[in-house]
């Protein structure tokens, strides 16, 4: 959906640190999985930067989810799963891995995903692993609501539940 919005990955990656300019975009954090914490990656489907004429530098990481992996895993932590994902996110940032990683000063997330009702099991995990906070590096949106307009156009939500636009 987002075909013709990406930068050059080259020129977004001209100041990330040596070693990570030929590899994929991926960000590494270290997350709590039950008692133990591990080490977890991810690899956005896509990654772009909006430059501004004053400057002002956004960075975003694109996901679209096609609603066959679980929001959640019960028996075991250990596998893939949409709130384990975004919790690796959440903690990238916390963690300033986006910094370290890539060179960029910040990031969101953009998830596309199948239904509003997925939309809202998205926002329910981050608001468990956030003490009910949620988080603003994340904007979600459903296919139909993106499929009516155009990614800078459509109404997206934020981790905190409130209706954003790109260009804002």
């Amino acid at each position: 959906m987002l075909d013709g919005v990406s930068v050059l990955l080259e020129v977004v990656l001209e100041d990330a640190p040596e070693g990570s300019k030929l590899q994929r975009i991926r960000l590494r954090a270290r997350i709590a999985l039950g008692q133990t914490h591990r080490t977890c990656g991810v690899i956005p489907d896509g990654f772009f930067g909006q430059f501004i004429a004053d400057e002002t530098e956004s960075y975003f990481m694109y996901e679209k989810d096609r609603g066959e992996m679980p929001i959640m895993r019960y028996k075991s932590l250990y596998g893939t799963y949409v709130a384990k994902k975004l919790l690796t996110y959440y903690e990238a940032s916390r963690q300033g891995r986006h910094l370290q990683e890539l060179g960029i000063p910040n990031f969101r997330v953009l998830m596309e995903t199948t239904t509003p009702d997925r939309v809202e099991q998205m926002l329910r995990a981050i608001e468990g692993f956030t003490n009910g906070q949620g988080s603003n590096i994340f904007l979600f949106v459903d296919q139909a609501t993106l499929g009516a307009s155009t990614p800078f156009d459509a109404l997206w939500t934020t981790g905190k539940r409130d209706a954003v636009r790109l260009t804002n």
